[in-house]
Parts: structure tokens; C-alpha cells; sequence
């Protein structure tokens, strides 16, 4: 679909063994039932450990980018392997996503097809991503 350049940057903040981490990007990269699933890169570089929500927005262009994605502790030690989503610009606060909806708020935000700020307001509750019938 993407390629590659353009696709949502997914940033490792944490340190994980290169099991954990190749096990969790094979996660994200699997297609659900429906042929569905997240089009990202993934960002290792030894810069972003312990990376703040505003290191990663000054990090990453938000001309270029228009969702940044952290995988961190909470990522890699709770079994929905939660990602943070944070907006690039600053204008909504971060929010979590389980793994198995990350396509859905990846895909819909990356095409423009919702802003980040209409995801928040629709389909955020206590800080988590809740899916909505998709």
C-alpha cells in the first residue's frame, strides 16, 4: 500500500531483547481477518530511548508525519501490546491503542480520512482507543 518512507513512524523507546521486539513487529505487521493492518516504520535508533512525547513531535516533521506511534514499557508488558499514539502537532493529548486496533486509527488518520483530533473526540475513553464497530 505505502512505500515505506511515507508509512507511520513507530518508535521503540524501551529496550526489549531482539525476540521480544521481532515478535511484536510481526504482530503489527499481521493482516486481521478482513485484510486490515497498520502501515508503519519502524524507528530504532538508540536517540529515542526514554524519549519524550516532545522530543518524538520535534523529531518527526508534522509537514511529513500526522500520527507518531511509541512502543514503550507498557507496550511490551501488557498483553494488548498498547501503543501510544501521539499527535505530532501537539493539538490532542496522547492516547493509548490496543495492537489489534491499531490499523484502525493508523489507516484512517494516515489517508485522511479522520483527522487525529476527530478520533480522540469520538472514539477516546480514559485515555484508550475504543473500537467502534469496525
Amino acid at each position: 500500500m505505502n512505500d515505506g518512507l511515507t508509512d507511520t513512524p513507530l518508535v521503540l523507546t524501551t529496550q526489549v531483547s531482539t525476540e521480544t521486539w521481532e515478535t511484536f513487529k510481526a504482530r503489527v505487521e499481521t493482516e486481521n481477518s478482513e485484510g486490515f493492518r497498520a502501515y508503519v516504520r519502524f524507528e530504532t535508533a538508540p536517540t529515542y530511548l526514554d524519549a519524550t512525547a516532545q522530543a518524538l513531535q520535534n523529531a518527526f516533521n508534522s509537514d511529513e508525519t500526522t500520527l507518531i506511534l511509541v512502543a514503550d514499557q507498557l507496550t511490551f508488558s501488557d498483553p494488548r501490546a498498547p501503543l501510544l499514539c501521539i499527535d505530532p502537532d501537539g493539538l490532542c493529548e496522547p492516547f493509548r491503542v490496543a495492537v489489534e486496533h491499531l490499523w484502525i486509527v493508523e489507516n484512517n488518520v494516515s489517508i485522511g480520512n479522520l483527522l487525529l483530533e476527530e478520533i480522540v473526540e469520538e472514539q477516546v475513553v480514559n485515555g484508550w482507543f475504543v473500537s467502534d464497530d469496525f
